[in-house]
């Protein structure tokens, strides 16, 4: 080996001693790396010989966040000491990554008149030839006709790129709106916390449950979830804290994940959807699946394995404000819209983008544009609920008529299409400056659930009101799910999800 290889080698190796004793402390050396899918083994320890003492199997770690911090060369390849979902595993040879490779997804569907699709959204990984997931923005795009290529050094892919005639311009649909209910005032607080989740107890683990009733309607505790995935401090690497939207389908709950708080108010948003089983986890502890010693040395190497089958981690993709999230049989459906329109405007001529994820392995299969206007006016959807693999409910506050309206697009070709508009009178909740603060919208069985901080309407797919609860969290509601007979709901500071039935 080379003198100067080798001295990177040993640097690493030295790093990643370090990585261990504290990995809480992501160092400079750290790449994150895609699984192959095959099974082989994981070592505790690696020579120059080759690897000795199995620790474990990558059988575990397929569909978690897997992150490398250093490399050796043996006699039988090299081998990488990796972290899976932020903790310290062991050392697997470095055959089991991807390498020289784009993923990306398969079709686009670009209305005329699009302005808000940016080239590399695109774009799921690429990884370079020692299997290193390179930084999106360090990938070229570029456009050629109908055709989108992505290219890092030798390594392209290219996506079909199709520009449709925008079905949604220039409608005017009839309207047929229901009495809504009366404004109630909007609760003060909703920016707090959970007992734990703050800087005088180190953001450390819920230890009992919440319950709120209102209605008939009680919401308790399904899940604290983990504040971090990933080693924190890499940049796009780091998967959590902040979680927006939710999803529940065939027993697994599904959220956008960001590094920060501000990571969705950038014009084109990017995190991780992040998958539980909620059977097989349980709902306190999973709080210790976290990089920091002192929280996962309560979680036993055995649990923690068992854990990691029963979640799923994306890659780093475009996700938009990442609150309107669906899921079916086999895909889940994001609208990737923007929190804040230039001008901070709440509306406006802006196409939003609807992704298509496989459910397998979370990346991304289709995007569809979508631009909706009356003619003199738009219809900018910041929350919207999937049914299905085909129709898609886009919620707009009209504050020129004092409403609340219902889109609803179908699948129909290449282009989702507006086929029926509902609405409810009023604004629910009482207005300041003509803001609307709905925190998250689901559909199920021919209703509407719409939410506020600490408030939730019912209203059926006419438009007719029927029921508000108030659940008094204090907390931001962040995403809204029906599931069978389950309402669930996703909470902020720290990451919980709630369900019930009524």
């Amino acid at each position: 080996m080379e003198k100067g290889k080798k001295s990177l080698l040993l640097l690493a190796a030295a790093g990643a001693a370090l990585a261990v004793s504290q990995p809480a402390q992501a160092q400079a050396a750290i790449t994150t790396k895609m699984p192959n899918g095959k099974t082989m083994n994981i070592y505790s320890k690696v020579s120059a010989k080759g690897p000795s003492k199995k620790v474990s199997s990558t059988k575990y770690f397929k569909t978690s966040k897997i992150q490398v911090s250093a490399s050796k060369k043996t006699k039988k390849g090299y081998y990488d000491y990796m972290y899976a979902n932020g903790r310290p595993v062991g050392w697997v040879k470095e055959s089991w990554f991807l390498k020289n490779k784009i993923s990306a997804a398969g079709n686009v569907y670009l209305v005329k008149g699009d302005n808000g699709f940016d080239k590399r959204d695109a774009l799921n990984y690429a990884v370079d030839s020692r299997g290193n997931v390179i930084n999106p923005n360090s990938v070229q795009a570029s456009v050629s006709g109908n055709k989108l290529t992505y290219s890092y050094g030798k390594i392209k892919k290219t996506v079909n790129l199709y520009y449709v005639d925008n079905p949604n311009s220039g409608i005017r649909p009839e309207v047929s709106t229901q009495k809504g209910p009366k404004e109630v005032a909007s609760t003060r607080s909703h920016s707090g916390s959970s007992a734990k989740w703050n800087a005088r107890n180190h953001y450390g683990v819920e230890t009992s449950s919440n319950s709120w009733t209102s209605g008939g309607l009680t919401l308790k505790t399904n899940l604290w979830e983990p504040r971090n995935l990933s080693l924190e401090g890499n940049g796009f690497q780091q998967v959590g804290p902040v979680m927006e939207g939710l999803a529940v389908n065939g027993g697994w709950a599904y959220s956008s994940w960001y590094a920060s708080a501000g990571a969705t108010d950038v014009a084109n948003p990017k995190g991780n959807i992040v998958a539980f089983k909620l059977s097989k986890i349980n709902k306190y502890k999973a709080q210790y699946l976290s990089p920091r010693n002192y929280l996962y040395k309560h979680l036993s190497f055995k649990t923690f394995e068992k854990y990691s089958q029963n979640l799923k981690i994306s890659p780093y993709i475009k996700l938009g404000h990442g609150q309107s999230l669906g899921a079916s049989g086999k895909y889940i459906y994001v609208l990737a819209n923007r929190n804040k329109l230039p001008g901070r405007k709440s509306n406006g001529f802006y196409s939003e983008e609807i992704l298509q994820l496989k459910k397998n392995n979370l990346q991304l299969n289709k995007i569809w544009s979508i631009k909706v206007d009356v003619g003199t006016s738009a219809r900018y959807f910041h929350n919207a609920a999937f049914a299905g693999d085909g129709t898609m409910y886009g919620l707009f506050h009209n504050g020129g008529s004092h409403s609340y309206e219902y889109w609803k697009l179908n699948l129909v070709g290449n282009t989702w299409k507006v086929t029926k508009v509902t609405g409810t009178s009023g604004n629910f909740v009482k207005q300041k400056s003509g803001a609307s603060p709905v925190q998250g919208l689901a559909y199920g069985k021919g209703h509407f659930y719409v939410a506020f901080n600490n408030l939730i309407f019912k209203v059926k797919e006419n438009g007719k009101y029927e029921k508000t609860w108030k659940h008094t969290t204090n907390r931001e509601i962040e995403g809204l799910s029906v599931s069978g007979s389950k309402l669930y709901v996703q909470l902020a500071q720290r990451g919980e999800i709630l369900s019930g039935k009524w």
